[in-house]
């Protein structure tokens, strides 16, 4: 029976408390890692707010950054869990090179949201028609471009719109209107032009 207690206690004191403490470590840096990204999210906006810089540019470095810090946060967490780092890079960048192939169209609107900044054929706040839509711009993420249209829907649009005709209603001070009207027999025309 002692032996017993004794091998319990072995197998506790050599494996499962230092497995609890690694454990502990690498949830306290999950949480603390998490309230730091809140931290450099937020001051990173209220560093671009500051700079006046495009609500456009801002949302999308914004997200890049969180997704960024997320990613280091969950290798350091692995890395403290025993997770030979090194390995999961390597199984990452498999991964990727697979995920890529799969989601070329998903890349082709991660590029062209890159391309959507640089190139700015529009902006947050403009009227546009693009991917067979018409709305105001309420965002243009990572992959995909946000669109509240007329009859107040939310349509979300792939950033990979250049393949179409994009049309900016905002981007010029005044638009030209063709409008066809009836007129009665007898009504003078240039009585209703002026």
């Amino acid at each position: 029976m002692e032996t017993n207690l004794s091998q319990i206690n072995t197998f506790l004191v050599t494996h499962v408390i230092p497995f609890c403490w690694t454990l502990l470590v690498a949830l306290t840096i999950w949480v603390i890692g998490t309230w730091v990204i809140k931290l450099i999210r937020a001051a990173a906006s209220r560093a671009m707010a500051a700079r006046t810089m495009d609500p456009t540019l801002v949302g999308y470095l914004d997200t890049t950054i969180g997704v960024l810090l997320r990613i280091l946060l969950l290798v350091a967490v692995l890395g403290t869990l025993g997770v030979a780092t090194t390995s999961f890079a390597a199984i990452i960048a498999a991964a990727g090179v697979a995920i890529g192939m799969a989601w070329s169209g998903l890349l082709a609107n991660f590029a062209a949201g890159v391309f959507l900044i640089v190139l700015r054929p529009f902006k947050v706040g403009d009227m546009i028609a693009a991917g067979g839509m018409t709305g105001e711009v309420k965002e243009i993420g990572i992959f995909a471009t946000t669109i509240h249209t007329e009859d107040n829907l939310k349509v979300v649009v792939g950033n990979n719109i250049f393949s179409d005709n994009i049309v900016n209603y905002s981007s010029n001070a005044f638009l030209g209107v063709d409008l066809l009207a009836q007129l009665a027999h007898g009504v003078d025309s240039r009585d209703v032009i002026a």
